[in-house]
């Protein structure tokens, strides 16, 4: 999962321990919220920096989740 742009549901699943139902259900609230905001998106996918700014601690760029660190892609996304 290094340095991807976008999260999928499998992604999802693994970072959070959810099923993948819940993935999608996830990728879909954050994808409307980005769509009110006036962006465009990808459907099944999530950028991974918004993905991190809503549901995991952000810091010096290495998600921590659990016992992961898993390295972001880019910087001043969001």
């Amino acid at each position: 999962m290094q340095n991807k742009l976008f999260l999928k549901a499998a992604d999802i699943c693994e970072l959070l321990e959810v099923k993948q139902t819940s993935a999608y259900e996830i990728i879909g609230n954050l994808n409307k919220e980005l769509e009110e905001q006036g962006y465009l998106t990808l459907r099944g996918k999530v950028p991974t920096k918004y993905f991190v700014k809503r549901f995991v601690v952000f810091l010096h760029g290495i998600v921590h989740t659990h016992s992961r660190n898993i390295p972001v892609a880019g910087q001043g996304f969001f």
